[in-house]
């Protein structure tokens, strides 16, 4: 196994065969000049520096360093111990203030060395896996993201393109300050950017709809159309077990989303005939975008509407079938929303789901 490096600035070379005689197992680089080690740690990233700042010169500041560890072509968050000979409280918050990680004051014991190196050097470890571990998790739901529009695409074609519109449109509404605003108790910026993503399972559960329902050339039977309203509670049910097995944000955005994005503002909808703000904003938002985007395009048992058509359809249901504020900024980017319905193909291609 590679031994861990191990930067050190500044430290007296008494206490530089102390460090190895106590450390053994980690590999040292020893610098004098802090702007040497500046430049050994943007080419070798060590998962630890060792700082021993010199007494103030004429007033400067002795932990100016730690701050331009974070400098540019630096790695970020590189965790630093202070081996200080001062032990005032006020050196203490400087260094802390600074960025240092740790502070210990001579005199230095070998083992209290070890051990706060060793604690130092393992809560590193773990989160070089944790970001390992998200990156690998951001794969996964990039993947299942990717699946579902080609399961959907195959049973009907024009979905696929649906599925990837209605992200768009619902990540244009997201990066809007008042929607932001309007949603401030509920949306973080990292909630926006998972509820962009949730937005693409909306109709998931469509897969329990026979083909001969779903692709009818035609007007639906009220019977027909019951069966099409089930797809938000199969829809809810399948991605409300997903959370059982792995809850996260986005999971819970895209079961919110399935079950409640035919909610209507007035309680008109389906399939809970929930009012206002009982719906969840991710419905609410889906609820204008699932629209425009139906209306917008041809299926075999209609012909698609105009921009314009869609855009007054929205207009004249606010405050009925829509959340007013949702409207109103939908209304703001109606161009935007033309373009995307028009760039079916352009937005398959440049569409990235795993960011």
């Amino acid at each position: 196994m590679q031994k861990p490096l191990i930067v050190s600035i500044g430290i007296p070379q008494k206490l530089v065969a102390q460090l190895q005689r106590a450390l053994p197992q980690c590999y040292f680089i020893h610098h004098s000049s802090e702007d040497a080690a500046l430049e050994d740690i943007a080419v070798q990233h060590p998962p630890l520096v060792l700082f021993f700042p010199r007494r103030n010169i004429r007033g400067r500041n002795r932990y100016q360093l730690l701050s331009r560890l974070s400098g540019p072509g630096l790695p970020t968050k590189v965790p630093v111990i202070v081996l200080s000979d001062i032990s005032t409280r006020t050196d203490k918050i400087n260094a802390f203030v600074a960025g240092a990680t740790e502070y210990l004051v001579q005199p230095f014991f070998s083992r209290e060395l070890a051990v706060r190196v060793g604690a130092v050097l393992d809560a590193h470890d773990n989160r070089k896996s944790l970001l390992r571990l998200n990156s690998s998790l951001t794969r996964a739901k990039s993947l299942f993201l990717k699946g579902m529009v080609s399961l959907m695409t195959l049973k009907d074609a024009e979905t696929g393109g649906h599925l990837l519109r209605v992200a768009h449109y619902t990540k244009v509404l997201l990066q809007d300050a008042v929607i932001q605003n309007h949603f401030s108790d509920y949306l973080t910026r990292q909630d926006a950017k998972e509820l962009s993503k949730a937005a693409i399972l909306h109709d998931i559960g469509k897969i329990h709809i026979p083909d001969n329902i779903l692709q009818k050339p035609g007007p639906l039977t009220g019977e027909e159309f019951a069966i099409i309203k089930t797809h938000t509670l199969h829809g809810g049910e399948l991605l409300h077990r997903l959370r059982r097995v792995s809850d996260s944000t986005f999971l819970r955005f895209a079961e919110e989303i399935a079950r409640a994005h035919h909610e209507c503002w007035n309680g008109t909808g389906y399939p809970y005939n929930l009012k206002g703000e009982e719906i969840p904003c991710s419905a609410r938002i889906m609820a204008v975008v699932d629209v425009y985007d139906a209306t917008r395009t041809a299926r075999v048992y209609k012909s698609a509407w105009s921009h314009a058509q869609s855009t007054q359809y929205i207009m004249d249901n606010k405050g009925t079938l829509f959340d007013p504020t949702v409207v109103v900024c939908f209304y703001k980017y109606r161009d935007i929303f033309k373009n995307i319905s028009g760039s079916y193909q352009k937005l398959l291609k440049g569409l990235n789901l795993s960011t």
